[in-house]
């Protein structure tokens, strides 16, 4: 799965050099010089990520789409989704439920049980939301992939 997030928004290069879109003025879209376009269903503001839906198109096709919110997070993509739904606790996630790209639905308090059931390769589990923040840049990178680390979005702004 994250492999073909990372295929369709250019990744950091071996010396670790984000390549970054332009956010537009009305926080409704993240456009690439090589034609990928981030579209934000809601404008984004900065520093704003906690609820985010966004989808990608690259060469005019939809590559991927992405909904976060508290306890909620859908990566939806051209081979399948994968939805995870719960609650999280302090050093333990609680009444958790993962839709996996086949569609089969899985219940459990296991959250990595209910991953390595899903998806065999751990590499291809996104993991955590890691938001990217500084001055005039705001991004967001889903933890694992074959690099470690995949990012979803990285724009400057004015």
């Amino acid at each position: 799965m994250l492999d073909e997030v990372a295929q369709c928004i250019p990744q950091p290069d071996e010396n670790g050099f984000v390549t970054t879109g332009v956010l537009d003025a009305a926080g409704a879209s993240c456009s690439y010089e090589n034609g990928t376009v981030v579209y934000f269903d809601d404008p984004l503001m900065p520093p704003e990520l906690e609820n985010l839906r966004l989808h990608v198109e690259r060469g005019g096709s939809e590559c991927f789409r992405l909904e976060r919110s508290y306890g909620h997070l859908s990566l939806s993509l051209p081979s399948g989704a994968l939805i995870v739904d719960g609650q999280l606790a302090p050093d333990q996630t609680v009444g958790m439920t993962i839709t996996c790209p086949d569609g089969s639905t899985l219940a459990s308090d296991d959250y990595l049980g209910m991953l390595r059931a899903c998806e065999p390769d751990p590499s291809d589990w996104p993991g955590l939301v890691v938001e990217q923040m500084g001055p005039a840049h705001i991004g967001l990178d889903l933890s694992g992939g074959n690099g470690g680390q995949i990012e979803v979005f990285a724009c400057t702004y004015e």
